[in-house]
This record gives C-alpha cells, structure tokens and sequence, in this order.
C-alpha cells in the first residue's frame, strides 16, 4: 500500500509537468520537442463513462423470523469502511520501535527430506536477528490448521511442495529479511516416487493419514 501511494504521488507530478510542458510549448515559451511524442498523451485525461450497477435480492415471506438470514440483503461487517477508505491495513500501521520483519525460506523441492539447513551465512549479516526453524518450537506448536492441526507451521525433516516454508529469518527491516533468507543454505535428498495425478497416489497408496474425519454436531 506503501508503495502504490508513493506510485501515485510520482504519477501525479508526472501528469502535472507534461500538462504544463504542453501548455508551454503551445505558447511557445518551449521548443515543441521538448515533450517527447511517447509522453505527451500523459497529460490527457480519462473521459470514463458513469458507471452503474444494480443488486437484486430474493423476495423472502414478512413471517421469516429476524434471526433466520437467508435470503435477505446483509451489509458486510466492513464494507463501509473499505468503501470510504477508512479500513486499516497492515501497511498502514506505523512501524512499532523494536519491530521485526520475516523473510520466509522456501523450499525448491516438491517432495524431498531436508538433509541440513545452515543460516550461517545469513545471521553474519548486519541487522539480522534470528533464524527460526521446526527446531525452535515444540511439535505440538508446530501443528496448525483450520479444523483439525494436520499441518506445519514450518517443514518437519520432509517437504511436500514448492514454496513450503522452511524456515523464517527476522530482520530489521523487509529487504534484509528477504535478502538474508536467500542466503540460508538448504540441501536436500529428494524422495520417490513424485507423484503428480489421483491414479499414481492410488497405484502407490499415497494417502492423508487417518481419514476420513468426521464433524458431529448435534
């Protein structure tokens, strides 16, 4: 968000200095090649037509009970203030003094047992804090999930896709952090089979351990 407003603000000067640009050249005051022909065209503005739009709800019976939402208009909790521009996102939160920035290690490997991961090389860097890994925590607080904690805040010995997180380095500010996570070291012996459709993780009985699982209620 940070950026875009920097973006926009840049955009805003560019706009401005060709308008003027163009003015002047018109006047005379400046050579008529003074706004290069890609350029000028900044300066126009954007005739958009006015937007309409229109919402229909189902018709629901006068006797529906109040509590019963089904089927009738319901204005989401933050709608107003995202439409005003009111809402407050992580990036605008001022920076607390102290604060951290993480850079997630990423595994390369879709299947693959993690044979050693040395943070050697990023933790020599200036500014940077810790490096946090499956070792840091407890098994228990390893295990996350929605519903039931089948999953890993960071790669367990093995890694199941592109992209899993390894490991997490914490920096004093974002591109440290990213920098210094890219220098972390991580080597890999890769497992077989790589299974890549339903009929081969049938073939080789590759399923999620104990399911199905069930949600009683009632």
């Amino acid at each position: 968000m940070i950026a875009y407003r920097r973006a926009l603000v840049v955009s805003l000067f560019f706009k401005s200095y060709l308008s003027i640009s163009r003015k002047m050249c018109d006047a005379g005051i400046m050579s008529p090649d003074a706004v290069p022909k890609d350029e000028r065209s900044g300066a126009d503005g954007f005739h958009t037509p006015a937007l309409r739009s229109a919402q229909l709800f189902e018709r629901v019976s006068s006797d529906q009970p109040s509590y019963d939402p089904v089927g009738k208009p319901k204005v989401h909790a933050a709608a107003l203030k995202q439409a005003t521009g009111e809402a407050i996102y992580t990036d605008d939160i001022p920076r607390m003094d102290g604060e951290l920035y993480l850079g997630f290690v990423l595994s390369t490997k879709a299947r693959a047992k993690l044979t050693k991961v040395d943070a050697s090389e990023a933790l020599a860097l200036e500014g940077v804090h810790y490096f946090f890994s499956a070792k840091d925590i407890t098994e228990h607080e390893n295990e996350v999930g929605p519903v039931f904690h089948d999953e890993h805040v960071f790669a367990a010995g093995e890694v199941h896709c592109i992209g899993q997180i390894i490991g997490a380095i914490a920096a004093e500010n974002q591109t440290l952090a990213q920098r210094a996570a890219r220098l972390v070291r991580v080597e890999y012996e890769e497992r077989k089979p790589v299974i890549v459709t339903i009929e081969q993780a049938i073939e080789h009985k590759s399923y999620f351990p104990d399911y199905p699982r069930y949600i009683n209620k009632g």
